[in-house]
């Protein structure tokens, strides 16, 4: 900020010959300052954007790649079942508040999307996804954004939680896995460890889980399902 010779304050003055750009997705906002020049940025000429990213899509295919990795080394196997449950739960983090940014930004338009965003995700929360997806189709439903929030009461959603979220990405997120462990064999063959155990996993196992629970959410609410949940 700087008052110019009357005693005005300009706000956005600038005073050596620069281009500014700026871009608001299709069309950048160029302009010169020149030195010498005061630029006054009145509210007129500035400009709000709403800048969204989507990962949803990009976890998923991550976890598809590590689908395509299937081999009978269990060393390697271990490594893409690894991969794969992280990505996968990933995908629905990603998901589930992409999906309701998608709902908001349809119905309330950018200017209000922060505000209605907040109530749903508020900032700085930090919510386990198994109460995220439960929770925020609930409130969707009850504020008519949506027909029916999703059936919890399969076995769909039950593994997801127990064994892909709570069990394995838990464990590895948080390094269970790598505590050592007092195993009681009968046999000559060593006890298995955790590599072992994921190796024999089924390649798709956890992918295939979530993409389920992405097209039950979607039937429920009565939303398109995405694209890239069957071309990855």
């Amino acid at each position: 900020m700087k008052s110019d010779r009357k005693g005005v304050l300009c706000l956005g003055a600038v005073f050596m010959s620069k281009t500014i750009s700026m871009d608001f997705g299709s069309s950048p906002i160029e302009w010169q300052a020149t030195e010498n020049t005061d630029i006054l940025a009145g509210a007129d000429t500035l400009a709000t954007a709403i800048v969204k990213a989507d990962f949803a899509k990009d976890w998923f295919a991550d976890a598809h790649n590590e689908v395509t990795k299937e081999t009978s080394d269990l060393i390697a196997a271990a490594g893409a079942r690894r991969r794969e449950i992280i990505f996968s739960v990933c995908a629905l983090e990603s998901y589930i508040l992409e999906w309701t940014r998608e709902i908001l930004l349809a119905r309330y338009g950018e200017p209000e999307l922060l505000n209605k965003l907040e109530k749903y995700f508020p900032a700085g929360q930090k919510t386990p996804i198994t109460d995220k997806w439960k929770d925020v189709p609930k409130e969707l439903c009850r504020d008519g954004l949506i027909k029916d929030p999703p059936d919890l009461n399969g076995q769909t959603w039950q593994t997801f939680k127990e064994q892909v979220y709570e069990y394995y990405r838990n464990s590895l997120i948080h390094a269970s896995v790598s505590r050592p462990q007092k195993k009681v064999t009968a046999s000559l063959a060593p006890p298995t460890d955790w590599k072992d155990e994921l190796g024999r996993l089924s390649a798709d196992w956890a992918i295939g889980i979530v993409a389920e629970l992405i097209r039950g959410l979607n039937d429920k609410a009565g939303t398109r399902t995405p694209d890239w949940l069957d071309n990855p």
